[in-house]
Order: structure tokens, then sequence, then C-alpha cells
């Protein structure tokens, strides 16, 4: 290229670079006093999820959007002195540093070193392949990392040879250029030379960067001061056209919008809209070198600085002004003039007009400084201009020529001017409204007024200190009653239909419908960012956009359902997020908005505003435990989670949930950590998802499972067992009661046995001792009578016999008395010996044979409940009188045997029986039964016509002293 042309290049560009001096760029800076470890950067990498990681001589550090983490020596880093970083695709990062390579994983790093010393310790590049092997360049050589080993990787079959620098490209292929060699490509594990550097007129040049041309795919190879391409075999200049600088470039690299970023000793070159653009501390940069360039997943761009820090850059609709000449100043008004030019008026430094990207500053003719402090600005009729200023005067700005307009009379504070199609100048003052007409002034009302509005038709609406109503004329203001229009401090309206969009300095937005009479209230809850809504314009689509007290929303508002959607427009940290001023706001030709704001100028075009639909992942901040076990006094849990965002910033909201606990998701909130404290024991699951409020767009959901095992007095076993042990207590606490209850009852019992046994045994000795006396005596004087009568008397005799028959029966039944009555009767033994003495006095001298069986040992004792042996004696002794009188048996037996706790007597005879029918009363079958029933014993009779008798009692024992 000739000198002449590249000297023109220059000149033009530079050119280019001086125009837009006065346009300010969003750059943010992060440094230091951000927690950055080390100001002077050497590389830029963005892992899986999404932190980024700067090297630095001073070591590492991880930034989240929103705080550092650094790594040094301390924690393990190879060296402090860093040179490159690289986050691979396991989510491993690597740092090549001045004494080797260091390996962050699981928190933890791993330090490589190489063969070969120094040279080969210094890391200058970290690439990946397809395998998944990271490459490592140093100052001469390349190696490869696989799992566990670490290779030279000899390029041109000579390790001797200097590797100047090296690349991946779209297919994953490794190139190489290999000083005064060639430039080598990687193709299936072999290494071809595509282009040769012998005897190339090139081959003196140092290739410091290879990168790939995203347009055609080329190769290209970047030296000190002149960039090239492979062709044909051979090394050749590159069409593309860099900046003219000598022998300073440092790095190209491509974004994906294939936008070229140049890198050299004097600063950042970027090339857009096909031109190259200086960044410098002119439009938001630094004039610190740059040393590295970097794109994340939003899109942003990340320059790294050799002692500022880095720098974040997006490409903003948004071109901001804040230095108009020489002169800072705040915009306060902005109005279209006739002439098509931007005019401000500004806080301070007087009005200015703005046309293809110059600025014209034009001072007020007044020496008192109030005057060059502009609060209202409006075109009157002829298009000429009106502003009032901070002295409360009004001036027409007509042919760059100011000209004062002198209100006699006139004693109070200008707030607003307007004017309308007549000609009016409407004046807006704390003590009313004027209007001023053909050098009149004319008051038309008391009632402070702070801006006028008006509608199509000369329809005029006036805001007053609180509240906005339509003026007919003196005294006939209407009022819009609604209880938030007449609260609320209106600064701005916009007139969309039946609608009124209201922006207010204390009540948010208001829409007001016309027609229902209904206002709608929206606030920073529904997603303003303040409640300060300083200005209300409309572009050329219809859009409407708000400038508030802490940055721009845009307003989605359908008129025919009355849907409201706010999105916030503003960039963290850049003009779009300022303070916007009450009324600066305008929408002028090309459809471009411009709004005033305490920091300077904003012009926006809305059609290129373009909204990354990426959305980052979120991630927990600190890692969880795999194992998800916890005791029971760990019973607290801390989650700490994190989206790093770098573009949105603000708009990520976060919502969390943990099963067992929350039934539904958390309110969305900007906080980043939840902990639940004194948790009960059982298995959660925790869960948490990020939401952005401007695109509306969720993130994935992140989940952990955890259990928190009870004590040993919380399982389920130790509840069992403690059951058991308080219903055993309870149990045996009871059982005690009732022994001890029983023990006493069975002592009571015993004392009232022994005290009956002690009067049965008195009763007994008594009534024997006075019975037998009596008997005795009556058989004694039955024998005196028999002797005195006279011998020979039959009759007499007969009489005296059966006396003594019956005195013997009466003995007989007082010695059965006497013997229930004795305590002894109750023992089993004396029952039977007593049945047995029985049988053998009622059967002797009879023609029946008596024969008694006893089955029941002699060393078995059983005491029977009080009476039941009487019963039984009076049982079988009436069942063998039956016998004796009624039965004609020859044969009778009487046996007596145990069953369990039970005693079974059987009386058997083998007289002639009888039939069921038949049974006489005398037979005393009735009481026999009774007796049984009364014992709770069971008594049967089984007979039949010369079948014998066979009576049986069974009769319950409850307590035997021994058992068989």
């Amino acid at each position: 290229m000739p000198a002449s042309i590249r000297l023109m290049i220059f000149l033009f560009f530079l050119m280019n670079a001086s125009r837009v001096r006065s346009q300010k760029l969003y750059f943010r800076q992060y440094n230091i006093e951000q927690g950055l470890g080390q100001s002077q950067v050497t590389g830029i990498a963005q892992d899986k999820n999404d932190n980024l990681w700067i090297a630095t001589l001073g070591g590492i550090s991880k930034f989240d959007g929103k705080s550092f983490t650094n790594y040094s020596e301390t924690e393990g880093l190879s060296d402090n002195n860093t040179n490159c970083i690289y986050a691979d695709s396991k989510n491993e990062i690597w740092t090549g540093t001045n004494n080797g390579l260091s390996c962050l994983r699981n928190s933890i790093f791993k330090n490589y070193r190489f063969p070969g010393g120094v040279p080969d310790n210094f890391i200058r590049a970290i690439l990946e392949d397809t395998a998944g092997e990271i490459i490592v360049l140093t100052l001469s050589h390349l190696f490869i990392i696989g799992d566990q080993t670490v290779h030279l990787m000899v390029v041109d079959n000579d390790s001797s040879s200097i590797i100047m620098s090296v690349a991946i490209d779209q297919r994953k292929r490794l190139w190489a250029a290999v000083r005064h060699k060639g430039i080598y490509c990687r193709e299936n594990g072999s290494w071809i030379k595509k282009a040769d550097l012998k005897n190339n007129v090139y081959d003196p040049e140092y290739f410091r960067q290879l990168s790939f041309d995203p347009l055609t795919g080329d190769l290209l190879l970047l030296s000190l001061n002149k960039l090239f391409t492979v062709k044909d075999g051979t090394v050749q200049p590159a069409n593309r056209i860099l900046p003219l600088t000598a022998n300073s470039y440092i790095s190209l690299f491509f974004d994906r919008n294939q936008e070229a970023w140049l890198i050299d000793a004097s600063g950042v070159y970027h090339n857009t809209a096909g031109h190259w653009q200086y960044y410098q501390t002119g439009n938001g940069y630094t004039n610190i070198p740059t040393t590295c360039v970097m794109q994340d997943h939003e899109n942003n761009i990340w320059l790294g600085t050799s002692g500022a820090g880095i720098f974040q850059f997006h490409q903003q609709p948004y071109i901001a002004y804040d230095q108009f000449g020489s002169a800072n100043a705040i915009v306060m008004q902005l109005i279209t003039g006739k002439d098509n030019k931007i005019y401000l008026g500004t806080d301070g430094s007087g009005l200015f007009s703005f046309q293809n990207n110059h600025f014209d500053q034009y001072k007020l003719p007044s020496a008192d400084k109030s005057d060059q402090r502009i609060i209202s600005l409006v075109r009157g009729k002829g298009d000429d201009l009106l502003l009032s200023t901070r002295a409360n005067m009004i001036w027409r700005f007509a042919g760059n020529h100011f000209e004062a307009i002198i209100l006699k009379g006139f004693r109070s504070c200008i707030n607003s001017l307007n004017a309308d199609d007549s000609g009016k100048i409407w004046i807006c003052a704390c003590d009313g409204l004027y209007y001023y007409q053909n050098g009149k002034l004319e008051k038309v009302s008391n009632q402070f007024t702070s801006r006028l509005f008006l509608r199509p038709g000369n329809q005029v609406m006036r805001s007053y200190y609180r509240g906005l109503g339509f003026f007919h004329g003196w005294g006939t203001d209407k009022f819009i009653e609604d209880s938030l229009i007449f609260s609320s401090h209106i600064m701005n309206i916009l007139f969309k239909g039946k609608y009124y969009v209201i922006g207010t300095s204390n009540r948010g937005l208001l829409i007001y419908d016309t027609v229902q009479k209904k206002t709608s209230q929206y606030s920073i809850q529904n997603g303003l960012n303040s409640n300060f809504v300083y200005s209300v314009v409309e572009d050329q689509k219809g859009q409407i956009w708000l400038g508030t007290g802490h940055g721009l929303n845009k307003l989605y508002f359908d008129t025919l359902t009355g849907r409201v959607l706010l999105t916030n427009e503003s960039s963290q940290g850049d003009i779009s997020s300022s303070e916007f001023n009450e009324g600066a706001a305008l929408c002028s030709d090309s459809n471009t908005l411009w709004f005033g704001t305490a920091t300077g100028l904003m012009r926006l075009k809305p059609d290129s505003i373009k909204r990354t639909s990426y959305m980052p992942p979120l991630v927990f901040k600190t890692p969880l435990p795999a194992n998800g076990l916890r005791s029971h006094q760990q019973n607290q849990m801390a989650f700490d989670f994190n989206c790093a965002s770098y573009e949105f910033g603000k708009q990520i909201f976060y919502q969390f949930r943990l099963s067992g606990i929350d039934q539904n998701y958390s309110e969305l909130s900007p906080a980043q950590n939840v902990i639940y404290s004194h948790l009960p024991p059982g298995k959660y699951l925790f869960n948490a998802r990020a939401f952005n409020r401007q695109t509306g767009a969720y993130s994935n959901t992140i989940s952990y499972p955890f259990e928190i095992r009870p004590a040993f007095y919380q399982t389920v076993l130790f509840k069992i067992v403690v059951f058991i042990l308080l219903a055993s207590a309870l149990y045996s606490a009871f059982r005690y009661r009732s022994i001890r209850k029983e023990k006493r009852f069975r002592e009571i019992e015993n004392i009232r046995q022994n005290e009956q046994i002690k009067l049965r045994q008195q009763a007994t000795e008594d009534f024997h001792d006075e019975m037998g006396n009596t008997i005795t005596r009556i058989q004694l004087l039955a024998d005196v009578v028999r002797s005195k009568l006279l011998k020979g008397n039959t009759d007499v005799n007969v009489h005296i016999d059966r006396i003594k028959e019956n005195v013997s029966s009466l003995y007989q039944g007082t010695r059965d008395i006497i013997w229930a009555l004795n305590p002894k009767s109750d023992h089993l033994e004396e029952v039977i010996y007593r049945l047995s003495t029985t049988g053998s006095e009622l059967f002797n001298d009879t023609e029946t044979t008596f024969s008694f069986h006893n089955h029941i040992h002699h060393d078995v004792g059983a005491i029977l409940p009080g009476h039941t042996g009487r019963n039984i004696l009076l049982i079988f002794k009436e069942a063998m009188n039956n016998i004796v009188k009624h039965a004609k048996a020859t044969a009778a037996s009487l046996t007596i045997e145990k069953t369990g706790h039970q005693v079974l007597i059987v009386l058997q005879d083998n007289g002639n029986g009888f039939i069921d029918g038949n049974i006489k009363k005398g037979y005393g079958t009735v009481n026999m039964a009774k007796r049984a029933e009364r014992i709770d014993g069971v008594f049967t009779i089984e007979s039949g016509t010369n079948c014998g008798t066979r009576c049986q009692l069974l009769v319950n024992i409850p307590r035997f002293t021994n058992e068989l």
C-alpha cells in the first residue's frame, strides 16, 4: 500500500476518533477496590458456571458478578506471576505461571512442572483439544497433558524447534507456527505442514498470535505490526486493514458479531459499523495499556489492563454525552427546533444545540448566574424558543440571539412554561396561572400551578401542588376526582387514547381510564426502577419510555385490554441507570429518543436494542457435601447460590423451596442465600431457581437432597422401646398394686376365715356338747320310761322304739351339721373321708355291697370354698339313701378322681333304675341339682329301666397345695 494512502487512512481514523470524543460508552471497571486480587491482568476466562477467572501478576481471581475470590501461592498456586488462564470442559481451571502449570480441581491445586528448566516452565498459552487433553505452550515447546501423563509434543520432528504461537480452529484442529520452519496443522494425530517459512520473505516475522477469520475461516497470523494469512501453501498479507501503528500489536480477537478487537501498546481498537473506534479515557475507558480481551456468554466484552484491573463493555443502544464543549452540564430540558437541531437547557451552562454529533453552546446575556440555569424550554409561535431560568426570567431565543421578556408586576416563582397555537405563553407559577400575549401579562388563577398540558383543540389541563384538573377560565377548574391523582405530585402526562399515562414524584406511575374513571398504580413492586417518574415519552412505534429516578423503564401498554408490563431498560453503571430529569425527554426524527439526566445527555435508538436470550446457569456458590447425611446436631442448613449475570445484574431474582418445610416457592427476591434453622429429623430436598426480570427467562433449577438423622432418642425403635418400658412400668405398677391389693384382700380374707373358723370351731364344740348331752338324756329318759311301764305293753314299746329311732336319726343329722360347721370340712381330704364313711355306714347291714375308689393321692391338698364340702356330702348322702330305699341294688360304688383343677365324683349302682319322667319328688333330685348349682358344680343323673343309676358331680377346686 502506498505511503500516501496509508497516511490518508490514518488521518481518517484519527478524525473519526476525535469526532466522537464527546460520546461516552459503557465501560464498567473492576479493580482492587471492588475486590480484584491484583490490578495487572494477563488473562480472562469463563467457566461453565459463568464465573470469570482473571489471571494477574498477584495470583488469580474468581468473579461471580457480585464478589471476588482470590487465590495465590498461599492457597497452593504454583506462582503468583500468572501469564494465562483457561477453563476446560470439565470445569477445571488451568493457570500458566512463570513457574509451571497449576490446575484448580475440586478447590485443590495440582501443580505441574516440565523438564527443561525455566524456559519450559514459563507458560504462555493453554488450550484443549477434542479429546479433552490440555495443550500447553511454554517459551518454546508444546506439551500435552493427559489424565496421568505429560508428554512433549514435537511438531516438525525437531525437539529444538521454537513454537511461536498455537490456536484451535472451528473444526477443533490444532495449529502451530514454528519459527523459521512453517505453519502446521494437527490432523488425525499427525502434523501436516500448511505453509513453508524457509526462504519466505516473511520468515523474519514473529507471529505472536494465530486466529481465524470468522467470515472466511482463513488462518490469520498477527505479527508486531502486520497481519498475514495462509494462501496456496504460502504466508501472504491478509486483506483485512488494521489501524496503522508501529511495532505494537498484541492480540486480535473476533466477537460473536464478527467484529474485530485489536489490542496494541496504545490501547484498544474496535471495528464496528465498518470503521475502527479507539477507546480511551475520553469515551469512558482508560489510557492504561490493555493486555487481553474476552467475550462472555452474555456477549459482554471484558478487557484486561496492565494496571487498572478489568473493564466490562457491552455494546449498548445508548450513547452518553457528558461533556458539552468544555462545560460539564446537567440536561434539564429538551426540545427540537425548527432547524431540526436538538436544543438542551442545562442547569448552570445555559443553552446548547446538538446536530451532526456536534454541540454549540449559547450563554444567556445575563450577569446573574441563575439565568444560566434553565428550568423550562418550549417552542412558541413562529418556532421561536421560549425558556425560563432560575432567576424567574423568560427569554426568547431566535436567530442565535436571546431577548428578555419583561413581566411587569410579576413577583412569583416560575415552575414551567407552555405555549399554544394562539401565541399565548402560559406561565405556571407558585401563586397561580398566568398567560402572556401581545406584551400583556394576565393572571387567570390564584392556585399553585406546577405544569400545563395542552390537549388537542387547545384544551388546557394543569397540575397543582397535588392533583390534576381541566382549566376553562377563571375559577372554572374541573378537578379529576380520584384519590390517587388528587394525592400525587404530577411530573408529566402522555395522552394515549382514552388513557392518561401519568408520571409522578411520589406515587410512581398512574394510568387513568377517562371512560371508567379509574386509576391504576404501578411502583417498584411492579418493576419500576424508582417511584419517581420524571418523564414519559412515546417513540414513533408507539412504545412508551419512562425516565425515572434510577434509570430507564419501558412500558408495554395494551390500550385494548389495559394490560401493563414494565421492563428495566437500564444497564448497571452507565448513563441509562442515572437519575432522569423532569420532562427532559423527546423523540426526534429517525425514531431516536433523547433524555436529559443528572450525568448528561443520553441518546437511544430503540430499534437497535438487542437483548441476549441467554440465561446464565444457577449454581451453588459453595460446594455442598456429596453425602447429604447429617446428624441431629447439624440441623441448620445454609444455601448460597448465584446466577452470574454481568449484563443484567440487579435484574436477577431468586426463588427457593425446601420440601417438607415450604409448600411453594418463595417470593422473587434478590437474596442469594437462605438459612434453615432447627430442622427436625427427616429427608429434605432443596430447590432454587433464578428469574431474569428483564427477559422473563427462568434459569435451570438446582437441587440438593439431604437427610437429618434423628438422635437415638428420636428413632422409632427408641420410641418403641420407651413405650414398652413405660407400658411395662405401668403394668408392673398396676400388677404390684393388684398384688398388694390381692395380698391385702387375702390377708383380710384369711383373718375373716380364721375368725369364721374359730367361730365355726366354737359353734361346733358348743353345738356338739349341748346337742349330744340333750340327745343322750332323751335316750336315757326313754329307757327309764320303758323300764317303769308295764312289761308286755307292746304299743308303748313301739312308740318308745320310734322315739329312739328318731333320736338316733337326729343324732346322725346333728353329727353331719357339726361336721359341716367344723373348719376341717373345707379340706378335700376330709370330704373324701366323710363320703367313704357315710357310704359304709348307710350300706352296712343292707343287701347292697358298697365299694369306694379314691384316685386322688393323699398328699394333694385342696381347700374348698365354704359350704362346698357340706353340699357335696348332702348330695351324695341323698343319692346313697335313694339307692338303699328304691334301687334294690346289689352293688354300689363311689369313685373320686382329679381332672385338672376339677374333682369328679361318681356314684354308680346296678339297681333297677328309672325313667326321667317317672322320677318321684321324694327322690330329692331337685334338691341335689340346686345344691350343685349353689357350689358352681355340674350334677347329672343317668339312668334307665333295669340299667342302674349313675350320679355324677363335677366341682371346680380353686387351689391345690401340690400338683400331681
